[in-house]
């Protein structure tokens, strides 16, 4: 049991020795583990007190190479904490920063909802104001309609009375032809007026033609009835500009009113517009930059995972570096202890106990071959070892 325990020890302490040093380390100490390498599986092939002192002076060259690897594989332990530390502190940050802007997109999202229902308001307010304006527009045309046929016919009994009506009423015509083109135009303007009596009508000619010395009573009437006629359809078309006016400057006024609140509203609509615009890229904004927040805190997951890995790797082989010079001190004391019965006491050695003696050398001589035999699969041992820290 014990020579199995101090071929253990001996087997492990040249499987970290064998294994490339971790990290930084390698620099420092790698000359050093090749020559404590190349005498190690010598320096306690034999007991404690039957070493020699190349022997001793090997072991404790292999001493300080462990206390070098320790005491690097330490510092390493320790920049692994600040980096998983660091790496913590990153990912808290990042994720700081996704509660935070997710709170301003919420605000952001919400402010275009607001921005959304104003804009759409401005909207249906502008299309009423356009609605009510072509409705007065509409109607303004109807009343300038109305207006501009009375204005029409008004002109043209007054174009036509003081026109050729009076030549002709006075007798002021100068030749057949000019008679005939002014009776003529009477005589159409009455026809087109309508409501004018036959008999009136069809004197009317006559009574043009003839020159005021020679009328007759009933000539005399003929004129003085269409001189009435032109009369009253003055005073009629007078009476109904009068009337229609105030109408006509009422409606003129309603379509220039919602001319121009359709305008003030259509800026409005269009400032809403450009309002929501704006929200909505201050959203898309928030959006991207939340997006980025969370590929930020999956990188930094990712590096706190791969640091945390790191990190169990140094402990791993410190521990591993520890217990290899738990094995050296083992190793340096000899106290394997083999369990064997309890024998009674005698006063002399009997051949029996002279044959275990040697077999004891023997067996130290055995430790060489056990651990040369070993030291054949320490390197690939060493490299799971020193993948520990990759």
């Amino acid at each position: 049991m014990a020579l199995h325990q101090r071929q253990e020890d001996l087997a492990f302490l040249l499987k970290m020795v064998s294994a490339k040093p971790m990290g930084g380390a390698a620099a420092n100490v790698n000359t050093d583990r090749e020559l404590v390498l190349s005498g190690l599986p010598h320096c306690f092939a034999s007991s404690k007190d039957a070493r020699h002192a190349f022997q001793t002076e090997f072991a404790s060259l292999a001493r300080g190479y462990l206390e070098k690897l320790e005491h690097t594989a330490a510092e390493q332990v320790a920049a692994a904490d600040t980096n998983e530390a660091e790496a913590k502190q990153e990912l808290d940050t990042a994720l700081a920063e996704i509660i935070q802007i997710n709170n301003g997109l919420e605000a952001s999202n919400a402010d275009v909802a607001e921005k959304k229902v104003e804009h759409e308001k401005a909207h249906d307010l502008l299309k009423n104001a356009q609605r009510q304006m072509k409705d007065a527009e509409t109607e303004l045309d109807v009343i300038k309609d109305q207006m501009d046929t009375i204005r029409a016919d008004s002109a043209k009994a007054c174009s036509a009375l003081e026109g050729p009506f009076l030549m002709l009423k006075e007798g002021g015509w100068g030749d057949e032809e000019m008679l005939d083109g002014c009776v003529q135009a009477i005589t159409d303007h009455f026809e087109e007026r309508g409501k004018v009596e036959p008999t009136l009508l069809a004197a009317t000619p006559v009574a043009l033609r003839t020159q005021p010395s020679e009328r007759g009573d009933f000539d005399n009437f003929v004129i003085e009835s269409l001189t009435n006629i032109f009369n009253e359809d003055a005073e009629s078309a007078a009476a109904r500009l009068a009337q229609g006016a105030p109408d006509e400057a009422q409606a003129s006024a309603e379509a220039r009113g919602f001319w121009a609140l359709a305008e003030v509203l259509c800026s409005r609509a269009q400032e809403s517009a450009a309002v929501l615009a704006e929200a909505e890229k201050a959203s898309n904004d928030a959006g991207s930059s939340h997006e980025n927040a969370k590929r930020k805190a999956t990188e930094c997951e990712t590096l706190l995972a791969s640091r945390s890995n790191k990190k169990v790797g140094r402990v791993s082989y410190r521990d591993h570096v520890s217990s290899a010079l738990a094995s050296y001190e083992r190793l340096m004391l000899d106290e394997y202890v083999e369990e064997v019965p309890v024998a009674p006491a005698a006063e002399a050695s009997t051949p029996v106990e002279e044959a275990a003696s040697d077999d004891v050398h023997v067996k130290d001589a055995q430790v060489v071959d056990v651990v040369a035999a070993k030291t054949a699969d320490v390197e690939a041992d060493a490299l799971r070892s020193s993948e520990l820290g990759a």
